[in-house]
């Protein structure tokens, strides 16, 4: 695999009240605009950071067992990158990730930004 850039996680400072977000999505949907891009609603079952990811490299959020198939099998193949990451036993997190309805974390993204070779 080519050169990856290690993950540093990050924490939100503060959670924005509901004002700052409003404008934060306007803005969000000024710049997509500016580009000719909009933005696509996802199927909110817990699959969500899958289905956008499918959406994105398949163009059919329908795909999103594939992509947590190949994000876990980057998960397991490459545990020594990942696990001290997680705030569990790594198997448990596998285990419990594995599930269709699992929300998607920092870790899943990364994983499948790795697979896939690009920057999310």
């Amino acid at each position: 695999q080519p050169f990856l850039r290690q993950h540093r996680p990050r924490v939100n400072g503060e959670i924005p009240n509901v004002d700052n977000a409003t404008l934060d999505h306007e803005r969000l949907l000024e710049r997509l605009g500016t580009y000719g891009l909009a933005e696509f609603q996802i199927e909110g079952d817990g699959n969500c950071q899958f289905r956008a990811l499918a959406d994105q490299i398949f163009r059919n959020p329908e795909y999103h067992k594939q992509v947590r198939k190949a994000v876990m099998k980057q998960l397991k193949e490459f545990r020594k990158r990942y696990e001290g990451y997680v705030p569990m036993e790594y198997k448990v997190y596998l285990k419990k990730m594995k599930r269709s309805g699992e929300w998607g974390d920092h870790l899943t993204l990364q994983a499948a930004a790795d697979r896939v070779t690009c920057h999310f």
